[in-house]
C-alpha cells in the first residue's frame, strides 16, 4: 500500500475559516441541534461542534459521513455516503449515531493488504481489513434533500477533525504492517480516532472516552476554501 491520505483538517484562505483542529438520511433519526450546551457527547454517537469562520454564520448545506478509498493511487472505487443529515444557520452541534451510519457496499473501498494498488483487480488478503470515512459539509446543489457523491467532493465546504473507521474484529495493538498507520489499537465496531503526530508522521489513535470533534466550516464552497491533506504514514 503506498501514501495513504485522510483528508480531515480544513482551512479557508481568504474567507477566514476557524484554524482549530479539532443510509441513513435527513429524516430525523441523527441530531441536528440549536442549543449552545456543551454536555457530553450521547453514548453511542460521534458529536461535532461546527465552526463557522469567525465573525461568520453557519451555511445550511447538509453533513455527511462518507467512506472512500484512502489509498491515493488511481484507479479509486466511488465513495459511498454513509449518513446525511440537513444543517441550517441555527445548528450548532451534530450528533451522529453510530447505529445509522450504514456499512460500506463496496469490499473495494476497504484499507487493506492487496497485491497491487487498483482494488477492482486485486482483493484484499490477510485478516485485516477496515473502512475509513471523513465526515463533511457540503452543498446540496440539485435541492433533492440529500448529498450525492458528486456534491460531497466537488461542493465540500467543511470537514471533521477526525476519520471514522469501522472494522469487524479488534486488533490491540494493530498488526504489522497496520501499525504503520494506527498508533495504536484498531477497535471493533464504528469509531471516530483522532489523529496523533506532526507533519510526515502522522498517525490514527484511537478514540478517546466523550471526545467532541470540531467540524470546521469555510464561508462557502469554491478555491478559497483549502482543504489540506495531512498524510498519515503508509505501507
Amino acid at each position: 500500500m503506498r501514501r495513504i491520505q485522510a483528508l480531515v483538517f480544513i482551512t479557508c484562505a481568504l474567507t477566514g475559516c476557524a484554524l482549530e483542529y479539532e443510509p441513513c438520511f435527513a429524516d430525523g433519526e441523527g441530531a441536528a441541534t440549536t442549543s449552545t450546551d456543551r454536555d457530553a457527547c450521547p453514548d453511542d454517537s460521534i458529536c461535532f461542534d461546527l465552526k463557522p469562520p469567525e465573525g461568520g454564520a453557519v451555511r445550511a448545506g447538509h453533513v455527511a459521513v462518507m467512506w472512500s478509498q484512502l489509498n491515493e493511487v488511481d484507479p479509486d472505487p466511488e465513495p459511498q455516503i454513509a449518513f446525511d443529515i440537513a444543517i441550517d444557520s441555527s445548528t450548532r452541534r451534530i450528533e451522529i449515531p453510530v447505529a445509522k451510519i450504514q456499512p460500506m457496499s463496496d469490499d473495494k473501498l476497504l484499507l487493506c493488504e492487496r497485491a497491487c494498488t487498483d482494488e477492482a483487480r486485486c482483493p484484499c488478503r490477510g485478516d485485516v481489513a477496515v473502512g475509513t470515512a471523513t465526515v463533511l459539509a457540503a452543498d446540496d446543489e440539485n435541492k433533492d434533500g440529500r448529498l450525492d457523491v458528486r456534491e460531497a467532493t466537488t461542493r465540500t465546504y467543511g470537514r471533521g477533525a477526525t476519520v471514522i473507521v469501522r472494522s469487524e474484529k479488534e486488533y490491540r495493538p494493530a498488526p504489522p504492517p497496520f501499525d504503520r498507520v494506527f498508533a495504536d489499537a484498531i477497535l471493533a465496531g464504528t469509531h471516530a480516532y483522532r489523529y496523533v503526530g506532526k507533519g510526515a508522521d502522522v498517525r490514527i489513535g484511537s478514540p478517546e472516552e466523550d471526545e467532541i470533534f470540531a467540524l470546521n466550516l469555510c464561508a462557502e464552497p469554491g478555491s478559497a476554501c483549502v482543504l489540506p491533506s495531512p498524510t498519515l504514514r503508509s505501507f
